[in-house]
């Protein structure tokens, strides 16, 4: 199936027929199935030669198939770019022109037809022609070139009176468009020097001697020379001193002379003659010198004075003596200052001590300017015309030089102070344990304090003091602790008594059995005492006693004793012989009688 539409071309900047081929609106353009989605329309653009910007045309697409729709982009632009470049020179290489011409014309040509304008400088540069003396100079002067046809501009050359040779200046051509080419940007201008020199060809009719040929831009002048008078070509001399036109001193003498005059200073001046100065007799030079060497000259017109100058007696010219002022007593120094005799004159001088300028002499207070040279630790006593130095208290010299006393030395504190030196003084500090302002220091009794512990005694000493514990404590006496004799072993308790500590102390009890004060201790003798029982016998012991019942008693010895039954026939104790008979005593006893038969004591029988 073929498509069909309508492509036609509108100018724009671009004319149909000049720069392209058109594309008129009944131009129908089919496209088959084998052209595919795109097809190639060419459009044939025309080559116009011309230098022009870039131009453009339209390409408009339509159809008035109603089976076909146009859609947009319906419309193109297409921009055709211009490949002319232009080339720009001068007309000619070298312009030639003469000083007298008063301008030169240099011409600029494009090599091909413009359709836009083409923008180019000049400007003239250095060779042997000076800018502004013998041409104005021109900077980056803009040309525009429409066309083909030359566009000229004019530089201005400068008329000058001198004889030269020719010169020449060059002239630059310039431009910023990239597509305009300048094969050759320099063209060479030729100033033709047409000046003719009269006074130096000789070719003037001016005086030879007395006048001076200077040359014009036509022709030259004469001017008579100073001193004459005429029209240059005919110069008389001028009489300057008697026209009194001279420029002479008024103390010069003016002579006139061919063409001129000359001055000369008149006697007793020195000078040129224009400038006369008064001849200085009083040349202070030694061997020009007119006066005496001591005298003093004094210049005159035309002579001098000489006179002896204060100091000195003469007549000036010949001799000039020293007045001894010191001695003849006419100096107006002071009564304290010296007078010194000099050349002319004197020189008072104020002593050590004294300032001024002789004439006048004042105390120098050397202390308060600080200026004297005493030690720092002396003190400064201004006298007139000098000054005196006096150690301070503490210290020993001659004022100028001071050292420091060791009062110590000498032991001017109290036995119990201690004396401490410093510069020009020194210091008593009483010992510890006193008190005092040093020179008398006296006891302090600390024990008043009581600085010792409870258990202690305070014992005051010279300066001191000292805490002793009790008998019966140990310590440093500022604290003390009980002694444990007892525990210690120190006690004195007898070996038979006991020993209780107590604070400070300890006592001893003498052991049951013995008596005494504890240290001694003897046996108590109980038996002494009745302390058995009255049928017990006592037996005494080491520290104690026993009470035995006596024979026929039995008990504890102490409470009871009990008569016993001794004449128990079942005993086995019988007590008398078995052929006695046993007879029971009241208080603890029982006899024995031997039965009638027997004898004996009743122990024994027979």
């Amino acid at each position: 199936m073929y498509l069909y539409c309508r492509l036609a071309s509108e100018n724009n900047s671009a004319i149909a027929n000049l720069d392209y081929t058109p594309l008129f609106a009944n131009n129908v353009i089919s496209i088959s199935p084998s052209d595919g989605v795109q097809k190639s329309i060419p459009v044939n653009i025309i080559n116009d030669g011309l230098f022009e910007s870039e131009e453009n045309f339209r390409l408009r697409l339509s159809s008035s198939d109603a089976s076909v729709t146009v859609t947009t982009p319906n419309l193109a632009n297409v921009f055709i770019i211009d490949e002319d470049d232009a080339v720009v020179s001068f007309q000619q290489d070298v312009y030639w022109t003469t000083e007298d011409s008063g301008s030169v014309q240099i011409c600029v040509v494009a090599s091909i037809v413009l359709a836009d304008n083409i923008v180019v400088t000049v400007s003239t540069g250095i060779d042997t022609a000076i800018p502004t003396l013998d041409f104005q100079p021109l900077v980056n002067q803009q040309l525009t070139l429409t066309s083909t046809i030359p566009v000229c501009f004019n530089v201005t050359i400068l008329q000058d009176i001198n004889v030269e040779g020719n010169e020449t200046f060059s002239v630059v051509l310039a431009t910023l468009n990239p597509r305009v080419q300048i094969p050759d940007r320099t063209s060479l201008v030729v100033i033709v020097d047409d000046d003719v020199n009269e006074c130096t060809d000789l070719t003037h009719d001016c005086h030879p001697t007395r006048a001076i040929c200077s040359d014009t831009e036509e022709s030259f002048t004469c001017t008579c020379l100073p001193g004459y008078t005429g029209d240059g070509r005919a110069c008389t001399d001028i009489d300057e001193c008697m026209l009194n036109t001279h420029t002479c001193h008024e103390n010069a003498t003016c002579v006139n002379t061919i063409g001129s005059y000359e001055c000369v200073c008149n006697q007793g001046y020195t000078g040129d003659g224009r400038n006369c100065a008064d001849i200085f007799d009083c040349n202070p030079e030694p061997n020009s010198y007119p006066c005496h060497r001591f005298s003093l000259c004094l210049d005159t017109l035309g002579s001098y004075i000489c006179w002896c100058p204060a100091g000195f007696v003469g007549d000036g010219y010949n001799f000039c003596n020293d007045t001894n002022e010191c001695l003849l007593g006419t100096h107006n120094c002071a009564s304290v200052a010296a007078c010194q005799n000099t050349r002319g004159s004197f020189i008072c001088q104020c002593p050590v001590g004294y300032f001024g300028d002789g004439t006048q002499c004042v105390d120098v207070n050397e202390c308060v300017l600080g200026t004297d040279l005493c030690d720092e630790d002396a003190r400064c006593n201004n006298t007139v015309g000098s000054y005196d130095c006096t150690c301070n208290l503490g210290y020993s010299g001659n004022g100028r030089v001071c050292n420091n006393i060791n009062e110590c030395l000498t032991n001017p504190c109290d036995a119990n102070a201690n004396c401490v030196d410093s510069d020009g003084s020194f210091q008593c500090i009483c010992n510890r344990g006193f008190t005092g302002n040093g020179f008398t220091c006296t006891d302090i009794n600390e024990c008043l304090t009581n600085p010792c512990d409870a258990n202690a005694n305070c014992v005051d000493s010279d300066g001191s003091f000292q805490c002793i514990c009790n008998s019966g404590f140990t310590g440093n006496g500022f604290t003390c602790t009980d002694d444990n004799e007892c525990t210690l072993g120190t006690d004195n308790c007898h070996v038979n008594a006991t020993c209780n500590n107590n604070p400070g102390s300890f006592n001893c009890t003498c052991l049951p059995g013995f008596v005494g004060n504890g240290v001694s201790c003897q046996n108590d003798n109980e038996c002494a005492r009745t302390v058995c029982h009255q049928h017990a016998t006592c037996t005494d012991t080491i520290g104690s006693f026993r009470c035995d019942c006596n024979a026929g008693f039995m008990g504890d010895g102490i409470i009871s004793c009990q008569d016993v039954i001794n004449c128990i026939p079942t005993s086995f104790d019988w007590p008398c012989h078995q052929r006695a008979n046993c007879v029971d005593e009241p208080v603890g006893s029982f006899t024995c009688t031997c039965r009638a038969g027997y004898t004996g004591d009743g122990f024994t029988c027979d």
